[in-house]
C-alpha cells in the first residue's frame, strides 16, 4: 500500500492537500470550492459553486512509467447524524458520454470538466474493462467503482511530471458555462481562493440568512461554544465539550468544527489553544480526556 499524507493550506485555510508515494510515482491532489466566473463574493444566492480538483504526478523513479488516474462518478452519498457507514458506491442515473473536456448526461448538462498536460490521453469508460478491474490495488467492484470512469494516463519519463485537472459544478450546468471555467487556470484559480480565506481569516464575520431560526441557531452555538470551551484542570487541554455524555468518539469532529466557527469569528486565540489539543491528540483519545 502507498503512503498518503495530509494537510490544509498554511495550516488552516480550507483548501486540501493530499500526497500519495506509490510504486516510485509521487501524486499530489489540491481541492478547494470558489464561484464561477471569478466572482469573490456571493451576492445573489444562486452563484454557480465549482471544486476544483488537481493531481500531479511525479515519476521519482529511475526508469520511465505510465502514470494512470481513474475519476469515477457515482451517485453520492451524504450522511446525516452520528452514524456514517462506507457504503457502496451508486451508479450514477443518467448516461454519460465525454465530449471533448466535457463530461456530459443524456440530457446535454454538463457533470464535469476535465483537463491535462498535452502530452495527457483522457478517455471515458461507461463500464471498466477486466484488466483494469483485475489490476486495481483494491476491489473496485465492492467499492461500486466499476462505472463511469474518466481515465487520464500519462507516459512520464524519470523526474518527469504531468497534471490531471477537474471541474465539477455542485449542480449540472450548459456546457459552454463549464467549459469557460477552464480558461482561468488551475494556479490562477488557487491564488485567487488562498486571497479570499485569508481575507476572511483577519477579519470578523457573521451568517446571516432570510430564515431567522437558523439565524439564532447560529448566534446560539457561538454563545454555547464561548461557555463550553475552557481548561481542564486536571490535564491541561482546551477543548470544546461535545455533550453532557461521553462522547470522545466524536471529539476530534465536533470540536475541530467548533474550533473553526470560533476562528471565522476573529477567535484566533481560542481557536489556536483547541487546534493545538486536537494536533497534540491526534488518534485515540488520550485517558486523561475521557470520563469528565
Amino acid at each position: 500500500a502507498g503512503r498518503v499524507a495530509q494537510a490544509l493550506d498554511g495550516g488552516r485555510l480550507p483548501i486540501i492537500h493530499s500526497e500519495l508515494r506509490e510504486g516510485g510515482l509521487t501524486w499530489h491532489c489540491t481541492v478547494f470550492c470558489r464561484l464561477a466566473a471569478g466572482a469573490a463574493e456571493a451576492r445573489r444566492g444562486d452563484e454557480m459553486l465549482l471544486t476544483e480538483v488537481q493531481w500531479t504526478v511525479r515519476n521519482a523513479s529511475g526508469r520511465r512509467q505510465k502514470a494512470v488516474l481513474n475519476a469515477h462518478l457515482a451517485s453520492p452519498h451524504v450522511c446525516l447524524g452520528y452514524k456514517v457507514a462506507m457504503r457502496k458506491a451508486a451508479p450514477y442515473q443518467r448516461s454519460l458520454h465525454l465530449d471533448g473536456p466535457i463530461m456530459a448526461d443524456d440530457r446535454g448538462r454538463a457533470r464535469l470538466a476535465v483537463a491535462g498536460d498535452g502530452a495527457t490521453v483522457i478517455a471515458f469508460a461507461d463500464a471498466l474493462p477486466k484488466e483494469r478491474l483485475d489490476g486495481a490495488a483494491v476491489d473496485l467492484g465492492e467499492a461500486g467503482l466499476t462505472r463511469d470512469a474518466v481515465s487520464f494516463t500519462h507516459e512520464l519519463p524519470a523526474g518527469g511530471t504531468a497534471a490531471f485537472r477537474l471541474v465539477i459544478p455542485y449542480f449540472s450546468t450548459e456546457p459552454r458555462l463549464l467549459r469557460s471555467e477552464l480558461r482561468p487556470g488551475f494556479d490562477a484559480a488557487l491564488r485567487a481562493a488562498r486571497r479570499y480565506w485569508r481575507a476572511q481569516f483577519a477579519r470578523s464575520g457573521a451568517i446571516r440568512t432570510p430564515e431567522p431560526v437558523l439565524n439564532d441557531s447560529c448566534d446560539a452555538y457561538l454563545y454555547q461554544a464561548m461557555l463550553a470551551t475552557g481548561r481542564k484542570p486536571r490535564c491541561g487541554h482546551w477543548i470544546l465539550k461535545t455533550s453532557p455524555n461521553n462522547y470522545e468518539g466524536l471529539w476530534g469532529a465536533h470540536a475541530s468544527i467548533g474550533a473553526f466557527s470560533m476562528d471565522l469569528r476573529n477567535q484566533h486565540r481560542w481557536a489556536r489553544r483547541i487546534y493545538d489539543t486536537f494536533l497534540t491528540n491526534q488518534g485515540p483519545v488520550p485517558g486523561s480526556m475521557v470520563n469528565w
